[in-house]
C-alpha cells in the first residue's frame, strides 16, 4: 500500500470560457420521518496497517468516543476490533465518562469472551441497552500479549488503560488511576438510534447526456445520514479522519479540514475499511454526478475523483503484482479527476484523466490536454452539479448538465476498476501553502449518484 498521496493533479493545462448557471439544494427536499433504524458507530472503524499493537495481555484499555446529539438515545448492538495476529482471547465493552477529569468511569455492557480471528471481529453485546447522546469510552481486554491489532491516528489524551488480571467479565469501574495515552485502537461501538429522524431526499432525474440510453442507477448517497456500510472514512494510503472532520447533517455531507488541527486532507471513499460486513465498491464505466460545493481560501482542493483499485490493492507495491502477472495499462495507477478546484481563480474547475498517477511503475504520467475549464462564474458562491460520462473510447465532463471538454479516446488505463473519493487536500503541494489561511476549508456533497448501462 502507498505510504502517502503521489503526483494528484499537478501539470493540468489548457483552458476555454463559457458562462455556467448555478443551482440550489432546495428544489430536491422532501421533509419525511425517517422509517428505518439509523444506524450509529461510534470509536474507530479504520484499521491501520502501520500502526499496530501488542503486548497488552492483562491491560485494560479504552477509547473516547462520541454519540452525537441527532441520533438521540441509541441502543448498543454490537462492538468491533480489527486484529492482524490471533492469540487468546478478546471482551469488548462501554463504559461511561463519569470517572475522574471525564475519563472512563461505570460499565455500561459488555461482549461475552471471545476468540479473535484475522480482520474485522464484529461480536453482539450481551445486553442490549440504551444510551443518550454524549462522551463514552469503547474499551478492549485482551488475555494474551501476543495479540497484535489495530492502532489509529493519535488525539491528545483521547486513550486510558491500567493493568487488570484477565476475566471474561469486566469490571463494574473502570480504575481511578488510569494511564493516559495520546492514541486510540480500531476499536468500535455500533448502535442503533431510537429516536432519530432525518430529511428522506429526492433525486433530481436521469441527466440529459445519458437519458433513453438504458442507463440505470447502480449506487447513490443523499447523505440524509453517515452510511458506513457505503462510505470509508479515510484514502487506504492515509490514517483515519477524526469525527469532527466528516459528517452528515441536514443532508449534506461535509469533509471539513480545520484550521485548528493543522489544514489535514480529508477523504470518504467506497474503497476501503468499509465496517458491518459492506461490500467495498469499485466501478468501471458510467455516468457519475454529484452536487457539490466549496469555500475559496488559500490550500483549497476539494475533489470528486477515482482511483484504479488495482493499484490501491496491489499487494506488491510499489512493484507491479507478481500473481497474476500485470505488465500492461490496466495495472498502472489510472485516475479519473471528474472535479477538482484549486486556488488558481474561483471560476476554474479541473477535469482531469491521468494515465498514470505518480509515474508508478516506471511508466510516465501524462493528462488531458483541456484540463481546465473557465465557467465564468464563482463556483464557491453556490452549489453545482459536477458529472462525468466515462466510457471506453471516450471521457466528457460535465458542469451543471452541460459538456465542458472531453478526451477521445482515452487512455488505455481508464479500462479498469476504480474506487471512488471525495476529498479535501490541503497537504497537496498543488494548490498552494494552507497556512497562509486561518479558515477551515471546507467541501460539501449534497448527492451523489452513478449510472450504468
Amino acid at each position: 500500500m502507498p505510504a502517502a498521496a503521489v503526483g494528484r493533479g499537478a501539470g493540468n493545462r489548457g483552458a476555454t470560457s463559457r458562462s455556467r448557471v448555478g443551482g440550489t439544494r432546495s428544489t430536491m427536499r422532501i421533509a419525511q420521518s425517517a422509517a428505518l433504524a439509523v444506524p450509529a458507530w461510534i470509536g474507530e472503524t479504520a484499521a491501520r496497517d502501520n500502526n499496530t499493537d501488542t503486548n497488552n495481555g492483562g491491560v485494560l484499555l479504552a477509547s473516547r468516543a462520541t454519540l452525537e446529539s441527532r441520533f438521540g438515545t441509541s441502543t448498543v448492538k454490537s462492538f468491533g476490533i480489527y486484529v492482524f495476529t490471533v492469540s487468546g482471547t478478546l471482551v469488548l465493552g462501554l463504559y461511561d465518562n463519569d470517572g475522574p477529569s471525564g475519563g472512563p468511569g461505570t460499565l455500561i455492557c459488555q461482549t461475552a469472551q471471545f476468540t479473535p480471528v484475522v480482520g474485522w471481529n464484529e461480536v453482539v453485546v450481551q445486553v442490549e441497552t440504551d444510551v443518550a447522546p454524549g462522551e463514552y469510552w469503547v474499551c478492549h481486554h485482551p488475555s494474551s500479549s501476543s495479540l497484535v491489532y489495530s492502532g489509529a491516528n493519535g488525539v491528545t489524551g483521547s486513550s486510558r488503560f491500567y493493568s487488570r488480571a484477565y476475566n471474561a467479565t469486566l469490571p463494574t469501574t473502570f480504575s481511578a488511576s488510569p494511564t493516559i495515552f495520546d492514541g486510540r485502537w480500531a476499536v468500535f461501538c455500533k448502535l442503533e438510534s431510537k429516536s432519530a429522524t432525518y430529511t428522506v431526499s429526492s433525486f433530481p432525474g436521469t441527466p440529459a447526456p445519458i437519458s433513453g440510453l438504458g442507463y440505470s442507477v447502480v449506487f447513490q448517497d443523499h447523505f440524509d445520514y453517515y452510511n458506513r456500510r457505503a462510505w470509508s472514512q479515510n484514502a487506504h494510503w492515509e490514517a483515519a479522519a477524526l469525527p469532527d472532520q466528516q459528517y452528515a447533517a441536514g443532508s449534506v455531507m461535509t469533509l471539513n479540514s480545520r484550521n485548528s488541527e493543522g489544514h489535514p486532507d480529508v477523504h470518504i471513499t467506497t474503497a476501503t475499511e468499509l465496517v458491518d460486513g459492506a461490500v467495498v465498491q469499485q466501478f468501471q464505466y458510467g455516468y457519475f454526478e454529484a452536487k457539490m460545493k466549496h469555500n475559496y481560501v488559500t490550500g483549497m482542493l476539494p475533489a470528486f475523483w477515482l482511483s484504479a483499485s488495482a493499484d490501491a490493492t496491489n499487494p506488491s507495491w510499489p512493484a507491479l503484482p507478481a500473481s497474476p502477472p500485470c505488465e500492461c495499462s490496466p495495472c498502472w495507477n489510472g485516475e479519473i479527476d471528474i472535479m477538482e478546484c484549486v486556488f488558481d481563480g474561483n471560476t476554474n474547475v479541473h477535469g482531469t484523466l491521468h494515465k498514470n498517477t505518480g509515474d508508478k511503475y516506471s511508466v510516465a504520467d501524462d493528462i488531458n490536454a483541456n484540463a481546465i475549464y473557465d465557467s465564468g462564474v464563482n463556483l464557491s458562491a453556490d452549489w453545482h452539479v459536477y458529472g462525468i460520462l466515462w466510457k471506453s473510447d471516450e471521457m466528457r465532463w460535465y458542469l451543471d448538465g452541460s459538456e465542458i471538454h472531453n478526451m477521445n479516446p482515452p487512455f488505455a488505463s481508464s479500462q479498469q476498476s476504480m474506487y471512488l473519493f471525495f476529498s479535501q487536500m490541503p497537504q497537496n503541494s498543488w494548490e498552494g501553502d494552507p497556512s497562509g489561511t486561518s479558515a477551515d476549508i471546507v467541501t460539501e456533497i449534497d448527492y451523489v449518484r452513478v449510472w450504468q448501462q
